[in-house]
C-alpha cells in the first residue's frame, strides 16, 4: 500500500480544484477566513489546504473519516478517498451508526 503521504499528493494532483472552486463561485459557496473572520469564497491554493488537511485528519481519526467545507475524506483499509460534496441528507445515519 502506498504511504499516506504519496496518497496525498497523488490525490491532489488527480483532483480538479478548478472545478471545485467554479462550483463554488457559482454557488457563492463562501467559507469564513480564519484570520480575519471575513466570509470569502476560497481559492485554489485554500482548497488544497483544506484537502490535505481532511485527509489527514481522516487518517489520524478513529473513524477513518472527516468532513470540512465541502471535502469528505475517508480512509478504508489504509487507502484514502477524498470527494467534495455539494450537497449531503442522511438524517438517520447517526441513528444507525
Amino acid at each position: 500500500m502506498t504511504k499516506k503521504n504519496e496518497q496525498i499528493e497523488i490525490i491532489l494532483e488527480d483532483i480538479d480544484l478548478k472545478k471545485i472552486h467554479t462550483v463554488m463561485k457559482a454557488l457563492n459557496w463562501t467559507w469564513k477566513d480564519s484570520t480575519n473572520n471575513e466570509k470569502r469564497i476560497p481559492n485554489i491554493e485554500d482548497l488544497r489546504v483544506a484537502a490535505e488537511y481532511c485527509m489527514n485528519k481522516a487518517w489520524e481519526s478513529e473513524k477513518k473519516i472527516f468532513k470540512m467545507g465541502g471535502f469528505e475524506a475517508e480512509v478504508i483499509k489504509g487507502a484514502i478517498g477524498l470527494k467534495f460534496v455539494v450537497e449531503d441528507c442522511n438524517p438517520l445515519s447517526e441513528m444507525f451508526g
